[in-house]
This record gives structure tokens, sequence and C-alpha cells, in this order.
């Protein structure tokens, strides 16, 4: 059995409201809880929150509910930690699937290939190739430092956003990891356009033209 889980706070700073707010018409909650729902494997879809407001609309959209201890609602919480609290409220399942509200441009299909590509492993996360390694610097001592030596595109080594958009676990290592990335963690490719993670009003906007289209 795979369970699905939507994690939503009820506070951001950076764009409150920012779970239900809506987003052409509809709260950005919702997307995840269709996507999720639409998918072939998954058998049920839970929402996670510290807010009533926010548990009501799951409810609405056929969600199930549960009520997430505000000690595990605060900016400085690691989101591990409200995943064993959620899977923890059930035991009837073997596969844990984070479909994060913040990535409405995130399909079903993306969400299938995360479950189909765990296999044997950990995790499987929804990664998009980054198009500025080679543009990144840190400060040393006041001084920049490329971090890559590589000043051509063509040159710098290949890396992966991570996009926050889905990941598929097993249940037993949620339960048992101390942190997110210390086990087998394999990527599956998503596309840019599928990959944006709303945190700012910059990103929502975004969000809201892509979706137009």
């Amino acid at each position: 059995m795979i369970r699905a889980f939507v994690f939503a706070r009820g506070g951001s700073k950076t764009l409150p409201g920012k779970n239900i707010r809506p987003l052409n018409g509809k709260p950005l909650l919702a997307y995840a809880i269709e996507q999720a729902k639409a998918s072939k494997h998954i058998t049920d879809v839970t929402v996670s929150s510290d807010s009533d407001e926010i548990l009501t609309i799951a409810q609405e959209y056929g969600a199930l509910t549960v009520r997430r201890p505000e000690g595990l609602a605060t900016d400085d919480c690691p989101e591990l930690y409200a995943w064993k609290h959620a899977i923890g409220m059930f035991d009837d399942f073997e596969t844990f699937v984070s479909v994060p509200a913040t990535a409405p441009l995130r399909s079903t299909a993306d969400i299938d290939a995360c479950i189909e590509a765990l296999g044997a492993n950990d995790m499987a996360v929804a990664v998009t190739p980054s198009r500025g390694f080679h543009k990144l610097a840190i400060m040393e001592s006041g001084l920049l430092k490329p971090i890559s030596d590589a000043y051509r595109r063509q040159e710098a080594p290949l890396v992966y956003e991570i996009t926050g958009s889905c990941y598929a676990a097993k249940r037993e290592y949620v339960a048992k990891a101390q942190r997110l990335w210390e086990g087998k963690v394999v990527p599956v490719i998503v596309p840019a356009e599928r990959s944006i993670d709303i945190d700012t009003i910059y990103d929502f906007k975004l969000a809201e033209l892509l979706t137009k289209q």
C-alpha cells in the first residue's frame, strides 16, 4: 500500500497564507491533492497541517487529514520530523510519498516516476538539471571564489537542483532516519518547467502565468 502526504503549514513569512492562496481560482493546496489522487499507485492522500483552515480545505478536496503539533510546524523544525509524526498515524502501508503543496506545476507522471524509481533504494527525489553552477561563487575573507573552475557552461560539472515537487521513500526509512539524505537516494529527472517551488510572490506569479498556459 502506498500513502501520499501533503505537508502544509499555516505559517509562511515570505508569502503569508501561500498554501491556500488561490492559484487561477483554486487553492494552491488543491493541486497537490488532485495530482496525488490521480496517481495509478497511490491509495490515499493525507494532508498534515497545524491550520484548521488548511485541514478544512483538504477535506473539501477529498483528502484525509492529520493535525500537526505546533512544535512540528515552526520555521526551524526539519520537515523530516513532520514526516515521522504523520506516518505514525497509520500502520497499513509500506511506501511513503510526499507531494509538497508548493509545486503545482508537477505532473502526476512525475509522482508515479518517483514511486517507480524507488525500488530497493531508501528514497527517490525529483530533481532538475541546474543551469547555473558555473556562475556560483562563495565569499572567503571578503574575496569572491568561484565554486567551479569551469567558466563556460559546457565545461561545468553537471549538478542537479532538488525541485521539492516529490519524494518517495520506504516507510521504514522515514521512521528510522536521523537525517533525510543519509540513505540510498536516487534521482528522478523532471523538466525545469515542472520544477517551480513557490516561496515568494515572484514564484507564485510565475506559476500563475504558466498554469494559465
